[in-house]
């Protein structure tokens, strides 16, 4: 008998969490990472929509600025690469969390194009090195064992976490009318993920 993908693919999630029971600091930055990867993907989905429809960009700006984020995020991978291999993944990001709040509350106070393009300038840089130290982070602390599995597990977390977030802007943003005060509001995934990764223990930098 066959069974469903579906229940196949519930049963594997569930043998993922209760195996996670025993790797409480796993779990706990598993816990961080989805909240501030979902203060992640929410900028990345809305930037370009806050772009256009609140400071006015142009179809060209807007390629202008997507080339900038492109190039610091780059760069920032690189950066901050180098810096993780000095202090360690889980101090370097907590640096990038600090990055992705002070984007989010230089965005809120923007009125200007240029402006926003310092927004895209430290929205680069913290994203490549929120994508890249995350994922070096995951892999020291998952066990050689179990790599494939809860490394499953990691990309469902960065694939599926963008619903709260987009929930969160766009009932905010419905509520008050102002994208303004939905931007601000995202940095309450941030430092929720900022609070939870002081708790994770770095084996390298214990």
């Amino acid at each position: 008998e066959h069974k469903s993908y579906f229940k196949i693919g519930v049963t594997r999630v569930w043998n993922t969490i209760s195996h996670l029971k025993n790797y409480k600091n796993l779990a706990t930055f598993l816990l961080a990472y989805f909240f501030y990867i979902e203060g992640v993907n929410t900028i990345i989905f809305f930037s370009g929509n806050y772009a256009s429809t609140t400071l006015g960009f142009s179809e060209i700006e807007l390629l202008v600025f997507f080339l900038t984020v492109q190039t610091t995020a780059l760069a920032g991978s690189v950066l901050l690469g180098i810096i993780a291999d000095s202090i360690g993944q889980k101090k370097t990001i907590m640096i990038t969390l600090v990055m992705w709040l002070i984007t989010v509350l230089i965005a809120f106070l923007v009125q200007d194009k240029n402006g926003f393009y310092v927004v895209g300038l430290i929205a680069g840089a913290a994203m490549g090195s929120s994508q890249s130290t995350s994922r070096s982070m995951m892999s020291k602390l998952t066990p050689p064992e179990k790599k494939t599995e809860f490394f499953g597990f990691y990309s469902f977390f960065g694939k599926s976490s963008a619903v709260f977030g987009p929930l969160v802007f766009g009932l905010v943003s419905f509520i008050s009318g102002d994208q303004r005060l939905a931007i601000i509001s995202i940095a309450f995934f941030f430092i929720v993920g900022f609070l939870i990764v002081t708790r994770v223990k770095d084996p390298d930098y214990a």
